[in-house]
């Protein structure tokens, strides 16, 4: 006899074999568990005392809230600071990009974009909710996009050698990261509102949804169609932004639950 076998014996509601009793002679646990087991109900239950102390304690940190919007409401939102930023960011800096681009280039081009971002947000919102239901699962959906990209990219574009790539590379980096870390506070300011379980996964995502808005304003704006400075520049605001959200995430989450 040992103590999942007196466990079993007091979970199955009747009394204790011979060999059980004779087991708690030499088992202080099991005795305080089959003490606590038996004690009647009115020992049980809390003092007022300690329940009026419960109470304020819980009230102490009790804050009025306000009912979470609907999803679709959070998804215009993220919709409508995604294209104002690369809007803004087209008129600031003009549209030499899409002028050179092919018809086929541009649609496919934006296309992908739109339908990255579109699917981020979609995870998004349902993340606010705790318990939601996802279609496409939270943790997989930037990875799958970080393949996704460069492949649909080098089908477009081709290397042209350009000489003075790094030059003009570094300059596209520092506008796609200074557009998508505008988006970044935007979109958070957004998703806050929501009961965020997991915020280093609502990181990637959010920071991988304003490196697109980043790159959104570069393919509109760099008339460089060069296929590494793309890679290398472009999707590399795409890319830095998500370890960054991703960071910043991780460092929220460990700080919570210590």
């Amino acid at each position: 006899m040992n103590c999942r076998d007196v466990d079993n014996e007091l979970l199955s509601g009747g009394d204790l074999t011979r060999r059980g009793q004779d087991h708690l002679i030499t088992c202080s646990r099991c005795r305080e568990l089959v003490r606590v087991f038996h004690q009647p109900d009115e020992e049980a239950t809390p003092s007022p005392a300690v329940l009026e102390k419960l109470e304020r304690t819980l009230r102490q940190n009790l804050l009025p809230v306000r009912p979470l919007a609907s999803l679709p409401h959070y998804f215009v939102a993220l919709s409508a600071v995604f294209v104002v930023i690369v809007a803004l960011g087209s008129w600031l800096l003009h549209p030499f990009g899409i002028l050179v681009m092919r018809p086929v280039q541009s649609g496919v081009i934006f296309s992908l974009l739109a339908g990255s971002a579109a699917l981020l947000m979609y995870s998004l919102v349902h993340q606010m909710i705790p318990g939601g239901w996802h279609r496409l699962h939270p943790r997989f959906l930037p990875m799958a996009l970080s393949l996704l990209l460069p492949l649909v990219m080098t089908s477009q574009f081709h290397l042209q050698h350009d000489g003075r790539a790094w030059l003009h590379g570094w300059v596209c980096f520092a506008i796609g990261i200074l557009f998508a870390s505008v988006a970044a506070v935007l979109f958070w300011f957004l998703l806050r509102k929501g009961a965020i379980l997991s915020p280093a996964v609502t990181g990637v995502a959010t920071g991988m949804l304003a490196g697109l808005a980043g790159a959104g304003v570069l393919e509109l704006h760099c008339p460089n169609l060069d296929l590494l400075h793309i890679l290398l520049w472009h999707l590399g605001v795409v890319l830095v932004a998500a370890i960054s959200g991703l960071t910043l995430g991780s460092i929220a989450q460990r700080t919570t639950r210590s």
